[in-house]
């Protein structure tokens, strides 16, 4: 039986994307540096890991080679802040384990690989509202953006040239209880764990700070499976940007306080955190709901709360 491979696979979107997958009784591999599993830990018996790095040549291609993949589903990298302070380490680990797993493809047979880049690609200057589709301007201003523009168009090269079916997605901020919630979007998930805790919160935005652009982790997942499975004769890009909410931080705190009683939550803005979001690109998903279909799971805002609040209270120790 053909598999999957998923890099990445026991981070906070790749673990998403393997229960996806074993929920359509897929067979999966995870491909992933650490072999820390707690958040698949409970469907252990429906998965095969490989513990290995990207730039270890002999083990991803043991691991590609041995287990018949027919899809990598490519969800590492390394993130900000670690991109930012050492441009050669996320050169080599984002751009390099990039082209490995490309040659990886190539050599082995592999017909497909779906990657998940990030609206990180696009930069300043892009009008006012900053409203984003596939063939908008990219110039990141930082190096995590530079290496997911470098794997797009390695993606796009490689199908050129020796006929590779690469997809992917640029993903919005995605949202939910096991995420590393770091950056200007933290607050969206770290005040629901907290009030969720019995904790009191302080929202560090203003209540009119838009969050332009999210989505929830499953329906990331959802949304790199689904393009995966779509009728390639119908794309029309390689790389899709996408989303599925967007909303205040008031209305974030109205949803929070609704789902959890008592919820001690104030606001202690930081204005240039809330000027900084208002900058943010607005993606026009278009595109990908007329060449794939594209639907989201939790397109409201009640509904991610709704979900995450769910999903915490069923195993709080997953997401400690």
């Amino acid at each position: 039986m053909a598999a999957n491979l998923v890099t990445g696979g026991f981070g906070f979107v790749g673990s998403y994307v393997v229960r996806h997958l074993v929920g359509q009784g897929e067979k999966v591999v995870v491909y992933d540096v650490s072999a820390n599993n707690r958040l698949v830990n409970d469907i252990a018996d429906r998965y095969e890991a490989v513990q290995g790095d990207l730039s270890d040549w002999p083990r991803l291609m043991a691991a590609v080679g041995q287990h018949l993949i027919d899809c990598i589903f490519h969800v590492a990298a390394m993130v900000a802040p670690q991109t930012e302070d050492s441009l050669y380490s996320a050169f080599r680990a984002n751009v390099g384990g990039m082209v490995n797993l490309l040659e990886a493809c190539r050599l082995l047979g592999v017909p497909k690989l779906v990657y998940a880049s990030s609206t990180g690609v696009y930069g300043d200057g892009l009008g006012t509202p900053p409203i984003v589709d596939e063939d908008s301007p990219q110039f990141p201003w930082h190096m995590y953006g530079t290496t997911k523009v470098c794997c797009e168009r390695l993606g796009e090269q490689y199908r050129r040239t020796h006929g590779i079916d690469f997809r992917g997605l640029r993903l919005p901020p995605v949202l939910g209880a096991a995420r590393n919630s770091l950056g200007h979007t933290a607050f969206c998930d770290r005040v629901l764990r907290e009030t969720l805790k019995g904790k009191p919160y302080k929202v560090y935005v203003d209540p009119a700070t838009p969050i332009v652009s999210a989505m929830s982790v499953q329906d990331a997942a959802k949304a790199l499976v689904d393009l995966r499975n779509a009728d390639g004769q119908r794309l029309t890009r390689r790389i899709y940007v996408i989303d599925s909410l967007s909303f205040t931080a008031g209305e974030l705190v109205d949803e929070v306080r609704r789902r959890v009683p008592g919820a001690a939550i104030d606001f202690d803005p930081d204005q240039s955190i809330s000027a900084s979001l208002r900058k943010w690109p607005v993606p026009n998903t278009d595109r990908a709901r007329i060449d794939w279909g594209w639907q989201p799971i939790h397109g409201t805002v009640a509904a991610h709360v709704d979900n995450f609040v769910t999903e915490y209270r069923a195993d709080p120790s997953r997401f400690a």
